[in-house]
């Protein structure tokens, strides 16, 4: 496969030093791209469309239709900034791109001592747990992202908009708790739909409590585990 190398975010560390950048600057290799778009291709086919895509039958990727989508999103160290910006990477790619032509885009960790290294989804199940017990953004500085309050500007705003984690995404309210993934939205951003489809469940919850005490005992408690989310949150 055919690719070239684009920037991963918006600051990158190069030799101790920080250097700015962004979609028109390339301060460091970051993203494969495949030549020749307009979808990513996945065993044969077009991952969006389901279309068949043969080199050999001339249904393949052209130039004549653009560059083409990211095939892998990587990063270069595995500290937590790295990794999160990752995350935040791919949600953006999700926001911009279309979640249906980013479905299982690989996320890679390359370095010269190691090689290529998958972020297996179970590791990144793991990095999200991690993430909500114990990470905190607003007290570590490495972690930090745009967080201040002089950072409110339209073009800030709307990259955090779009970089924010998708709760219901691939099965992650299967693994965290209620807790963890109000701690989630509270410290690093979740969207708007997966925030409120969190808190109509842990309702939902309270609510079927009360109906089962009321049936039992004719009378029903106070339930306040949605409050408890909220505060976690």
């Amino acid at each position: 496969m055919t690719c070239l190398l684009l920037p991963l975010g918006y600051l990158s560390e190069i030799g101790g030093r920080i250097v700015k950048g962004g979609l028109n600057t390339v301060p460091y290799n970051e993203v494969y791209m495949r030549i020749g778009g307009p979808g990513r291709i996945v065993r044969g086919k077009d991952c969006a469309t389901g279309r068949d895509c043969s080199d050999e039958e001339g249904t393949g990727r052209s130039l004549e239709n653009g560059i083409g989508l990211p095939a892998a999103l990587f990063i270069r160290t595995a500290c937590y900034g790295s990794l999160i910006s990752l995350l935040r990477t791919r949600a953006r790619c999700n926001a911009l791109l279309g979640k249906e032509h980013m479905k299982g885009l690989p996320l890679l960790m390359i370095t010269p001592e190691l090689g290529v290294r998958v972020l297996t989804d179970s590791m990144q199940k793991a990095l999200l747990q991690t993430m909500a017990r114990n990470l905190n953004p607003f007290q570590n500085a490495t972690i930090a992202h745009k967080t201040t309050v002089d950072t409110s500007s339209e073009s800030h705003m709307q990259q955090k908009l779009e970089e924010l984690l998708d709760l219901d995404a691939d099965d992650v309210r299967n693994v965290l708790t209620a807790e963890e993934c109000a701690r989630l939205a509270g410290g690093f951003g979740a969207t708007d739909d997966s925030v409120a489809h969190l808190l109509m469940d842990v309702l939902r919850e309270d609510m079927r409590h009360e109906e089962e005490e009321e049936a039992v005992e004719g009378e029903t408690g106070d339930h306040h585990h949605l409050q408890d989310i909220v505060n976690d949150g």
